[in-house]
C-alpha cells in the first residue's frame, strides 16, 4: 500500500521543491523514478534538475480535456498516440499531482466553457452567460462546485491504490471555515470552501510548507518551515493551519516544524516516533505476561 501525503502551502512556499526532494530520496533509496503530473501552470522549473537527470518524468496536464485527463492519470496512464493508456513499470517509485487546486481549476473552466455553448450540467443555469462577437461566456453554476468536489474526491482516493511506494498531492493553501467548529482554519485550497477542512484526513500526513520571509531587524535570513500537525497559522490571527502526523500516543512528541523544511526528515521523525511507540507497548505486553 502507497503511503500517501498531502503538501500544501502558499505559493511560492516550497510545494514542488519538497516533491524534488522525495524524489531523490526515493531514487537513492530503491533507485526508481517519479512521475509527475502538473495541472498548475507555473509548470515545473523549480525541479528541473531532477528532470534533466531523468529522476522526475513529467507530464504536462495543463492542456488536455479536463475530465478525461483526471480520471486518466489518477490510475496511472499516460496520452500516446492520442490515447490514455495504462503505463505503470516497476521503476516507477512515486508517483505526484500538483495539483489539486490546478486540477480543480482546470474542471471548473470546462464546465463554465460548456455552459456558455448552453450546456446545463448539474441542472442549475449559471448566473451569468452572454456572447460578444462570435465568442460565448459563462459562470460557473452553483452545481458546478458539487461535482468538480465530488470528482476530485473519488479520482484522488482511486490513486491511493496505485502500486508505488509513495503518492503525494500538493495545493495552494486557502483560509476557510471550519465545518464543524466554524472557525477559521489553513488547508488545501480545492474548489469552494467545503473539502478545506477534509481532505487532510484522507492522507496518511499531512504537512503545511511555509516560507518565512527574512527580517532586516533581527538579521534573520529567510527560510522555510515544514508543520506536522495542526498549529497557531502565522499569517492570520485566530486561525489554525491544518496538519496530520499519525503518531502513536506512545511515541516521543515532535517539534512543532522542521526548519528547513524536509519531508525526508519529517517522514524519518514519524517512523522513529512509531517505533519509539512499539517497543513501549511490547514492554508493557512482556511485563503482564
Amino acid at each position: 500500500m502507497s503511503t500517501t501525503l498531502l503538501l500544501y502551502g502558499d505559493s511560492g512556499d516550497g510545494k514542488t521543491a519538497q516533491v524534488g526532494e522525495l524524489a531523490e530520496h526515493v531514487m537513492i533509496t530503491t533507485g526508481k523514478r517519479t512521475r509527475l503530473y502538473c495541472a498548475d501552470s507555473g509548470g515545473w522549473a523549480t525541479v528541473q534538475p531532477y528532470v534533466n537527470l531523468k529522476v522526475i518524468e513529467p507530464i504536462d496536464c495543463t492542456n488536455l480535456p479536463a475530465w478525461e485527463m483526471l480520471d486518466a492519470i489518477t490510475k496511472g496512464k499516460v496520452l500516446r498516440g492520442g490515447k490514455w493508456v495504462e503505463d505503470l513499470p516497476p521503476d516507477l517509485g512515486m508517483i505526484a499531482y500538483e495539483g489539486y487546486t490546478g486540477l480543480a481549476d482546470l474542471l471548473m473552466q470546462s464546465l463554465a466553457k460548456d455552459a456558455a455553448k448552453g450546456k446545463n450540467v448539474g441542472g442549475q443555469a449559471p448566473a451569468v452567460r452572454f456572447t460578444q462577437g462570435e465568442a460565448s461566456f459563462a459562470s460557473n453554476s452553483p452545481a458546478h462546485y458539487g461535482i468538480v468536489q465530488g470528482q476530485l474526491t473519488t479520482c484522488s482516493q482511486e490513486s491511493f491504490r496505485l502500486p508505488v511506494e509513495y503518492v503525494v498531492w500538493t495545493a495552494t493553501a486557502r483560509r476557510a471555515a471550519d465545518n464543524d467548529t466554524t472557525a477559521t482554519v489553513l488547508g488545501p485550497q480545492i474548489v469552494g470552501k467545503a473539502l478545506t477542512s477534509e481532505v487532510p484526513r484522507w492522507f496518511h500526513y499531512t504537512f503545511r510548507v511555509m516560507a518565512i520571509p527574512p527580517d532586516e531587524l533581527t538579521k534573520r535570513p529567510g527560510s522555510h518551515r515544514l508543520y506536522f500537525s495542526d498549529h497557531t497559522d502565522m499569517t492570520l490571527q485566530g486561525a489554525k493551519g491544518l496538519g496530520n502526523d499519525r503518531l502513536p500516543l506512545d511515541a516521543d512528541g515532535l517539534p512543532p516544524f522542521i526548519e528547513p523544511a524536509s519531508v525526508v526528515k519529517a517522514l524519518d521523525l514519524i517512523r522513529r516516533g512509531s517505533g519509539q511507540a512499539e517497543a513501549k507497548i511490547a514492554a508493557r505486553l512482556a511485563a503482564k505476561s
